[in-house]
């Protein structure tokens, strides 16, 4: 099995999918860059846990974390995509 799927999700087309969602301004993603790839398999799993996480009403501190990660990784992917375009 291919490591970036787990159970039925493909965490780098489901990471590609949530960040086109969260952030529209982005536009389509191009699929030839492995750090890219890497960036959205990344974005999917935080998001999950970040769900685990509220889902489980665990410490505000720890929602905050993944939160900050979660952005983190969107504020990153923009830059890619910016210095990419130019």
């Amino acid at each position: 099995m291919d490591a970036t799927v787990t159970g039925q999700i493909n965490h780098i087309r489901h990471g590609r999918a949530l960040l086109a969602l969260r952030r529209p301004e982005l536009g389509a993603l191009p699929n030839f860059a492995c750090c890219l790839s890497e960036l959205c398999e990344a974005y999917t799993l935080a998001v999950i846990h970040l769900a685990k996480l509220r889902i489980g009403q665990e410490a505000p501190e720890a929602i905050a974390e993944y939160e900050d990660v979660c952005s983190g990784i969107e504020n990153e992917v923009y830059t890619y995509l910016s210095d990419y375009r130019k």
